[in-house]
C-alpha cells in the first residue's frame, strides 16, 4: 500500500486575538473558494479545495497530474494511527525534529544523526514484529 504525506497550509485564529470575529472572517475568506482562488493565482499554492485544481497554472502538466494522482493515496497519518510502533518511533524522533526547527544542527548534520538513531528504531520495530507476530 502506498501513502502521501501531504499537509495544507494550518491556519488558526489565536485564541489571544484581540480582533477574533475579524480573524475568523480573514481565516473562513482564505480557507474557502475565494481566497483558495486568489493565493493560487499569486502564491503558487495547490488549493485543498479539488474544484478549484482545473483552475491551477500549469495543472494540466503531466508532472502535475501524476502529482494529482499520489494525492489520492491514503494520508500518512492514517497509518501512522494504526501502526503498532508509530508512538514510540514518533517519540524517539521529537529530539531530532527539535534540533533542525531550532537550528541546532544543519543539513549536512541530518544524516550523520538519522544513522546514530537507526539501531534504536529499529529494535523499536523488532520488538513490534515479535509481539505481533509479524
Amino acid at each position: 500500500q502506498r501513502y502521501v504525506n501531504a499537509w495544507a497550509t494550518m491556519l488558526s485564529v489565536w485564541d489571544g486575538s484581540e480582533h477574533p470575529q475579524e480573524a475568523w472572517e480573514f481565516l473562513k475568506y482564505v480557507a474557502g473558494p475565494e481566497g483558495q482562488a486568489f493565493m493560487m493565482a499569486r502564491t503558487k499554492l495547490i488549493p485543498t479545495i479539488t474544484a478549484l485544481l482545473p483552475q491551477l497554472p500549469d495543472g494540466n502538466t503531466e508532472h502535475m497530474r501524476a502529482f494529482f494522482e499520489v494525492l489520492e493515496y491514503p494520508q500518512v497519518a492514517e497509518w501512522n494511527s494504526f501502526h503498532a510502533s508509530y508512538s514510540q518511533i514518533e517519540r524517539g524522533m521529537r529530539d531530532f525534529w527539535d534540533q533542525i526547527d531550532l537550528k541546532l544542527i544543519g543539513r549536512d548534520g541530518i544524516p550523520g544523526l538519522l544513522n546514530e538513531m537507526v539501531p534504536a528504531m529499529q529494535d523499536v520495530l523488532d520488538e513490534s514484529v515479535e509481539r505481533l507476530g509479524s
